[in-house]
């Protein structure tokens, strides 16, 4: 049986960068991913936050940048909108499967081992250390396992029976030319057919633009009629199929040997199913776990640094059902309070895409958030 230190299932974000924050820190690692390529499939929109992308060390990089935006623009279903803008470039559009390849790269460079076609099937505690299961028949025995596996969970639910996430939906995506959209700003639109989410446009250029809908019914139909609405000239010239993530992050995997991070671990923004810049925060949280268990004995660092990030997450998640429940017409009333008392522009000069119930807490204390705050109990948005 071969031994490791630290053992990473999974060579997505998250598990790259546990796995370089690990072997930065002197710790023997091996990372373990079931494709042939790092990178693939790619399935992502690709939209991170410039600030998001320096708190994980990265930047906006040739490698894998395609675009910089300065904002959003939001549609409500009746048709109103809202624009949150910056002066300067507030998120980065970007090549995912490059990126995951730097991070491969930055992995190895500080000592990280990358294992591909190396499934892991089984895994089990035994006498202090998980042992896996790796395709071939390979047994190996990890001190720490970090489980990054993405969101199907299999690992998760060896490690521990009570696991579950609950609120993946399918997810189609479509890379279009000709979408006719500026391409310095994100479009959401909130359609009345896509309740359970939104549909977006990511621009890649002015040509070249990411759109996608997710819904748990009837995907692929709802995704070729919000085309004909939002980018009716607009080509397609490739598509992929996924899920994301709009559920609570789960409470397993925070404590011992056997942690859990990224997708698998619900690490994601409910609003919008970003899960790269929450999950690389959390991801260098559990190397530094991994660290202070094996080189000190001490354990809980990781459920202890993540605690303001989950509570984030919590808050998000609730702000997230408080406009599902709203019907159409209520959401076009909230957009009109936005416009009306300046609140967006307040969002635009405060607004963090990562910690966003963080930013929408600090604005409603602005003036413009005061009068917005008392328009919406006025009006039975808000009850107290």
């Amino acid at each position: 049986m071969r031994r490791v230190e630290v053992a990473v299932v999974g060579g997505g974000a998250a598990g790259l960068i546990a796995s370089r924050e690990a072997a930065r820190l002197g710790l023997g690692v091996e990372v373990f991913e079931e494709h042939e390529t790092i990178g693939r499939p790619e399935s992502c929109a690709g939209l991170y936050s410039v600030k998001g992308l320096r708190m994980l060390g990265l930047g906006l990089r040739e490698e894998y940048l395609e675009n910089t935006v300065k904002g959003a623009v939001i549609h409500s279903p009746g048709g109103r909108s809202i624009e949150i803008r910056t002066h300067d470039p507030v998120a980065a559009v970007v090549r995912r499967e490059e990126l995951d390849r730097y991070l491969a790269e930055e992995a190895i460079t500080s000592g990280a081992k990358i294992n591909i076609r190396s499934r892991v099937s089984n895994v089990q505690r035994a006498s202090g250390e998980v042992r896996m299961t790796v395709r071939g028949g390979e047994f190996v025995s990890a001190s720490v396992l970090i489980d990054a596996e993405g969101h199907v969970g299999a690992i998760a639910r060896m490690l521990y029976p009570s696991y579950a996430t609950d609120g993946w939906i399918p997810i189609m995506q479509m890379l279009v030319s000709g979408h006719g959209h500026e391409c310095d700003v994100v479009h959401v639109w909130l359609k009345p057919y896509l309740r359970d989410f939104f549909g977006y446009l990511v621009p890649i250029d002015e040509k070249l633009g990411r759109l996608g809908v997710a819904s748990y019914k009837d995907t692929s139909a709802k995704a070729m009629k919000f085309l004909s609405e939002v980018a009716p000239k607009a080509r397609i010239i490739g598509y992929s199929t996924s899920c994301i993530y709009e559920g609570l992050p789960t409470e397993e995997g925070l404590d011992g040997n056997a942690l859990l991070v990224g997708d698998v671990a619900g690490q994601v923004k409910s609003t919008t199913g970003g899960g790269v810049i929450i999950g690389g925060i959390c991801a260098i949280h559990a190397a530094r776990h991994a660290y202070k268990l094996l080189r000190e004995g001490r354990d809980g660092t990781y459920r202890k640094n993540t605690r303001p990030i989950y509570r984030e997450l919590r808050n998000i998640y609730k702000a997230k059902n408080w406009i599902k429940c709203l019907s159409d017409n209520e959401i076009d009333e909230l957009f009109r309070h936005i416009s009306e008392t300046g609140f967006e522009k307040e969002i635009s000069r405060i607004g963090d895409m990562d910690f966003q119930a963080s930013s929408i807490m600090r604005g409603i204390l602005s003036l413009s958030g005061v009068r917005m705050a008392l328009r919406l109990i006025r009006s039975g948005l808000i009850r107290l």
